[in-house]
C-alpha cells in the first residue's frame, strides 16, 4: 500500500481532512498526516523528517495560507530534492503556486477550488497508476 505525506497549512486542516484525507483512506492509501502522526511530546522537526523519508508520495495542498508557511516551504523543498517524480499538487484556493517554490512550474496541479469528485479521483489514479508501473 502506498503512503502519502500530506503537506498543508494547519489553517486548511478542516478541508484537508474532509476532502482529501478520508478519501485517500477509503481508497486504501495510507497517509502521513501531522495531526495523526505527531504526538504532543514528540519533536516536531524530527517526526516530520521521519515521515518524509518513510513516504512513497508527497502531496502538497497549496492555498493562500500554505504559501506563507515556512514549514510547507521546507517540506516542498525536501520533496523536490528527494521525491521529484512522486509529487502531487493540490490547488485549494486562488493563489500563485509559484509563490511556494518556482521549481513547481514543471508540475501540473489538481484543482480543488470547486469541490469535485473528479479531483479526488485524479489523486488516486496518479498514485495507483505509478504504483502499478513499478
Amino acid at each position: 500500500m502506498p503512503t502519502v505525506f500530506i503537506s498543508h497549512s494547519a489553517n486548511d486542516r478542516k478541508r484537508v481532512e474532509e476532502e482529501i484525507l478520508h478519501f485517500l483512506w477509503n481508497r486504501n492509501i495510507d497517509t502521513w498526516y501531522a495531526s495523526n502522526a505527531i504526538e504532543t511530546a514528540s519533536e516536531f522537526k524530527e517526526e516530520i523528517t521521519k515521515g518524509l523519508k518513510q513516504c512513497d508520495w508527497f502531496l502538497v495542498v497549496i492555498s493562500s495560507k500554505s504559501i506563507k508557511s515556512d514549514w510547507v516551504k521546507a517540506e516542498v523543498d525536501w520533496a523536490l530534492n528527494n521525491r521529484s517524480k512522486r509529487i502531487i499538487l493540490i490547488l485549494l484556493d486562488n493563489c500563485n503556486i509559484f509563490d511556494l517554490d518556482l521549481r513547481l512550474t514543471k508540475y501540473q496541479y489538481i484543482d480543488f477550488r470547486k469541490k469535485s469528485r473528479q479531483s479526488q479521483l485524479k489523486i488516486t489514479r496518479i498514485i495507483w497508476k505509478h504504483e502499478n508501473d513499478i
